[in-house]
């Protein structure tokens, strides 16, 4: 068994056409302070661990059991490889082809990275190899 990690907390994103950038960053700075971060944390049931730092993770006892009994581990892709999320819909459809024997495994990667690089460029994504 596989134990999937998905290194994100809850996201929270600014308008850029927004009348009020700096307080909302003033806002997203209140959030992330440790003493706030930790008080969301121990006081919501959906996350047990958030990537602030200082901030003690919760676990549960049978949390901690089936994560010691899981020795390999794995990062989402979504969250590890940039451009993933807005092709989810092609991929699935790539996946379904593939099962149906219209696309090899191979044309299928390569589908996905044709899109994210389409998608880099499209952002002018500096970090983007040419």
């Amino acid at each position: 068994q596989i134990k999937n990690m998905n290194p994100a907390g809850p996201t929270h994103f600014i308008y850029s056409g927004s009348k009020h950038i700096k307080e909302a960053k003033e806002y997203l700075r209140f959030l992330t302070t440790q003493e706030n971060a930790q008080f969301y944390l121990d006081n919501n049931p959906l996350f047990t661990w958030l990537p602030v730092s200082g901030v003690k993770p919760k676990e549960s006892v049978q949390m901690k059991e089936l994560n010691a009994s899981i020795k390999k581990s794995g990062v989402v892709m979504q969250a590890a490889v940039s451009y993933m999320d807005p092709q989810w819909m092609q991929i699935g459809k790539d996946m379904q082809d593939m099962f149906l024997g219209q696309l090899t495994p191979k044309q299928v990667l390569q589908n996905v990275d044709k899109r994210r690089s389409e998608q880099a460029i499209a952002q002018k994504d500096p970090a983007w190899a040419k």
